[in-house]
């Protein structure tokens, strides 16, 4: 399989500044964490398969954190669902997760869906507004998951 690059999405507000956001790239090859000297943060995972390398712009977890947002995106070709939020010290936190093919994903805060190769599969927050676990404030448990083809 060939190294791939993805980059998610390049926002425009109205007032015409553009905050480029994520790129992903893939290879079958091992890459070591990675330091940027421009503040980048760059966050590299091994998987059985493949090595992922998460990189954002500088002002990408300052933009977060003004918003009070998290992110959360599938990758096709890597068969992966990304949540991306902040650590209490600021830095990027990244939890990922392996579905064959996925792609479809859409959440209200509390409910998520997301759509794998052949699953549909609902997933729903079991914290309570201001609970924490283990320092995060969403935690999506699946709670069902539906066969869609053969």
């Amino acid at each position: 399989m060939q190294g791939t690059t993805l980059v998610i999405a390049v926002l425009r507000f109205e007032d015409s500044v553009d905050i480029p956001l994520i790129s992903l790239s893939s290879s079958q090859r091992h890459s070591p964490q990675k330091q940027d000297p421009q503040n980048e943060q760059r966050i590299s995972m091994t998987t059985t398969t493949e090595a992922l390398e998460l990189t954002t712009s500088r002002q990408f977890t300052n933009w977060m954190q003004e918003q009070c947002l998290s992110v959360a995106f599938t990758t096709y070709q890597a068969g992966k669902v990304f949540l991306l939020g902040l650590q209490p010290n600021g830095r990027l936190s990244v939890f990922e997760r392996t579905f064959n093919r996925c792609l479809g994903l859409w959440s209200n805060g509390q409910t998520m869906w997301m759509t794998s190769l052949y699953q549909l599969w609902r997933f729903e927050n079991v914290l309570s507004p201001g609970q924490l676990a283990s320092g995060y404030d969403r935690l999506y448990v699946p709670q069902a998951g539906y066969t869609t083809g053969d």
